[in-house]
C-alpha cells in the first residue's frame, strides 16, 4: 500500500506544481503583453511629440533641433526625388513597351499588354505590401 500511497501523493505534487506554475506563467504573460502594449503607446506618443516640434521648429535656424530638422527635411526632399525617379523610370519604360508593340503589332492593340499591366500592377501591390511587412517587423523590433 505505501507504494502507492507515495505514488498518489507525487502524481499531487506534479499535478499542484504543474497548475500553478500555469497560472504564474499566464499571469507574467498577461502583464508582459500589457507592458508591451503601453509601450507601444509611448513611441506613438513620441513621435507625435516629434512631428509637433518639428513642425514648430524646422523653420527656426537659431532652435535647437534645427539640425535633426533639417536633416528630416533632406530625407524628405530624397523620397521626393527618389519617387520622381520612379514615375520617370516607369513611363520610360511604358514609352519603351509602346514602342516595341507598336514595331510588332503596328497600331492595332497589344493583346498581350493588358495582361502584363494587370501582372505589372499586381506585382506592385504585393512589392508594396511586402515592404510595408518589412518596416512593420523593423518597427516592432526597434521597440
Amino acid at each position: 500500500m505505501s507504494f502507492f500511497e507515495d505514488l498518489g501523493k507525487t502524481v499531487n505534487y506534479a499535478m499542484s506544481e504543474t497548475a500553478s506554475r500555469t497560472k504564474e506563467l499566464a499571469g507574467v504573460v498577461k502583464l508582459n503583453t500589457s507592458i508591451c502594449a503601453r509601450q507601444h503607446e509611448i513611441e506613438k506618443a513620441y513621435t507625435a511629440i516629434g512631428r509637433a516640434v518639428f513642425e514648430r521648429e524646422a523653420a527656426d535656424p537659431e532652435s535647437p533641433v534645427a539640425a535633426l530638422c533639417a536633416k528630416v527635411l533632406a530625407n524628405q526632399e530624397a523620397i521626393a526625388s527618389m519617387k520622381q525617379q520612379i514615375a520617370d523610370l516607369k513611363n520610360e519604360a511604358n514609352e519603351e513597351r509602346k514602342a516595341r508593340s507598336e514595331a510588332i503589332f503596328g497600331s492595332k492593340e497589344n493583346p498581350v499588354e493588358e495582361a502584363v499591366e494587370e501582372v505589372t500592377e499586381e506585382v506592385a501591390e504585393m512589392v508594396e505590401e511586402a515592404a510595408e511587412a518589412v518596416a512593420e517587423a523593423a518597427e516592432e523590433k526597434a521597440e
